[in-house]
């Protein structure tokens, strides 16, 4: 028996391996394509049940996992993880963004400035603009 690597077995054929899929890239693929669904699309049906049973107080990019979540949903939360690396903010207006709070410096880090008060906190994007300037 002849025994090969597991990264030359993952190659594409084209390239000298067999083609096979690395399972955990593959499965955590998956699972992120059933919350990018739903961020795109959340008045279907199934956004609608989900959205509602998962995140009914919060934004899916922020709710947290209730202790009665299923396997499903727990799933559904860890592919969310997965788009939040690779999400950023089209600022717009800037009227849904909290600057303290919500990563909208980069989009290439998760950055947000530090907390300088504690009056400020609910500070949006859209007090920073100026409305002569936004034109």
């Amino acid at each position: 028996m002849c025994w090969v690597a597991w990264d030359n077995l993952t190659l594409p054929k084209n390239a000298g391996g067999l083609g096979f899929k690395e399972i955990e890239v593959f499965n955590d693929a998956l699972l992120a394509k059933i919350p990018w669904r739903l961020l795109r699309n959340p008045n279907s049906l199934l956004g609608q049940v989900l959205l509602n049973k998962y995140c009914k107080y919060e934004n899916l990019l922020k709710c947290s996992a209730p202790g009665n979540a299923s396997h499903g949903g727990r799933g559904i939360l860890a592919g969310r993880e997965i788009i939040k690396r690779g999400v950023g903010w089209i600022v717009g207006d800037g009227c849904n963004i909290n600057v303290w709070q919500d990563n909208w410096l980069s989009t290439t880090k998760q950055l947000c400035p530090r907390i300088s008060s504690r009056n400020l906190q609910e500070l949006r994007v859209s007090d920073l603009i100026s409305s002569q300037s936004a034109e």
